[in-house]
């Protein structure tokens, strides 16, 4: 029994041998808290990372995630972009279709069909068509516009739908890709489809070349009018044909606007392609395709809005570096392709979320992590003794440390004091035995100590007496 005593002292260390001070056992335990904190801390702190699939290398899409991460990245936001390059437009839409991933820069007449909402409007290009105009003309005003310059201009002459019939169009080719399927759509509604008309692709340009020498009759382009690149092939067009030209839009803009959701009006100011004779010199109504931020329909309403607030808010220092951008927020009250994601609108309409609507996320996450610490250190805390130990449990650690002393003694009056503690913690046992007010010590020490340990202090005052 005296060997089953001093085994439970053992395993339980109650005398403090090599036991850590109490200081330094709190030391310990606020620095892992300290440690702890500090990881959650990172953790719910670090920005998130979005992805963006954008194409193609080098166009004005790729500018624009690149000035928006750049921008993302100088400044206290909640988020980064990192942005995932693809080959067009329609690469990048079948990325965000197949939840590779989150975001993407797309046209607003992709042929895709899939589910996106829209973040944000980077670009608007127009589409409009010019044609040689009257050969008397030379100041690059059309004799159709001949008159009181406040009038509505018609559609030049030359652009009317009954003059094109049989013409010739070639369908300028940019950075950003085809653009044949949204002009042959768009003329398709004034009646003008091959074999009525012949429609062919190349490279913008080209297209000076190709009208001047005759091998085509109207150049369809599609672009961005406040592109310096814009500005200079209208001025390359009006140098070849002498200024002689005439532009216009596709018949019916508002027509095809309401028909098509992926297009909307547009006008081309008077005089946005410069010159010394304003091109063009009236204003143009037309219709525009947009380049669009779409995010994935999953995409949270808390992310949506943060992100929006972003952009919105730094769309002028990313203006300031490219001019190219149109950066705005998709308009609320239009039914489009891409409607506006649930956060843009509500960041919009300034409806504020609540902190746990907007951190729902993070407090779950918290919670399950301040649990799995809470375990963690409860089994640290009883490791290291740090709260004592209840009245059995030093009762019992007394009891093992009198086993050894017993042992120790070298006069009777060291054994009679012991006999005297041994005493009263019996009788201490045996009133919380009977008051059963706390646990029993019989759970902490093998049965019949206080008779096994009399016993050993009698043999050793024997032997003290002896000696």
């Amino acid at each position: 029994m005296l060997t089953q005593l001093r085994a439970a002292g053992e395993r339980r260390d109650p005398a403090g041998r090599g036991a850590k001070p109490p200081v330094v056992r709190w030391l310990i335990v606020l620095l892992g808290l300290a440690v702890v904190a500090f990881q959650v801390w990172s953790y719910a702190t670090r920005p998130s990372t979005l992805t963006i699939a954008v194409g193609p290398p080098g166009s004005s899409r790729e500018a624009f995630v690149v000035a928006l991460a750049k921008s993302l990245a100088e400044n206290a936001t909640p988020h980064r972009v990192k942005l995932v390059p693809v080959g067009s437009a329609d690469e990048a839409a079948a990325y965000l279709d197949d939840d590779k991933v989150k975001l993407a820069v797309v046209r607003s007449d992709e042929a895709r069909k899939f589910d996106a909402r829209s973040i944000a409007i980077v670009d608007r290009r127009a589409v409009f068509l010019v044609a040689r105009s009257n050969e008397r003309v030379a100041a690059g005003v059309s004799e159709e516009y001949a008159g009181d310059a406040g009038e509505k201009p018609a559609l030049p002459e030359v652009l009317k739908p009954d003059r094109l019939l049989g013409k010739r169009i070639v369908v300028g080719i940019d950075d950003l890709g085809s653009n044949r399927a949204l002009v042959a759509r768009l003329l398709a509604h004034s009646g003008l489809a091959e074999p009525a008309i012949t429609l062919t692709e190349s490279p913008s340009a080209s297209i000076a070349g190709l009208l001047a020498e005759n091998k085509a009759d109207v150049a369809a382009l599609v672009l961005d009018v406040t592109e310096p690149a814009a500005r200079a092939l209208m001025m390359g067009i009006s140098k070849a044909l002498s200024g002689a030209i005439a532009i216009g839009g596709p018949p019916s803009p508002e027509a095809l606007a309401a028909l098509y959701r992926d297009i909307t009006v547009t006008k081309i100011a008077a005089g946005i392609f410069g010159g010394l004779h304003l091109l063009p010199s009236h204003p143009v109504s037309t219709v525009a395709i947009t380049d669009e931020l779409v995010g994935d329909s999953d995409l949270s309403d808390a992310v949506a809005a943060q992100l929006t607030k972003a952009i919105l808010e730094r769309r002028g220092r990313m203006l300031a570096e490219n001019v190219s951008f149109e950066i705005e927020s998709p308009p609320l009250d239009a039914l489009r392709r891409y409607m506006p994601h649930a956060g843009v609108a509500a960041h919009l309409n300034e409806r504020s979320t609540s902190f746990l609507e907007t951190y729902s996320d993070q407090i779950w996450l918290g919670l399950f992590a301040l649990g799995l610490i809470g375990s963690s250190l409860a089994g640290l805390w009883n490791r290291l003794g740090l709260f004592g130990r209840d009245e059995p449990d030093a009762t019992a650690a007394r009891i093992e440390q009198l086993a050894d002393e017993i042992e120790s003694a070298t006069t009777v009056d060291e054994i009679d004091n012991m006999r005297g503690e041994l005493r009263r913690l019996a009788n201490a046992q045996l009133k919380m035995a009977v008051n059963a007010k706390s646990p029993s010590l019989e759970s902490k020490l093998p049965a019949n100590w206080f008779q096994t340990l009399d016993d050993l202090a009698l043999r050793r005052a024997q032997e003290l007496s002896k000696s």
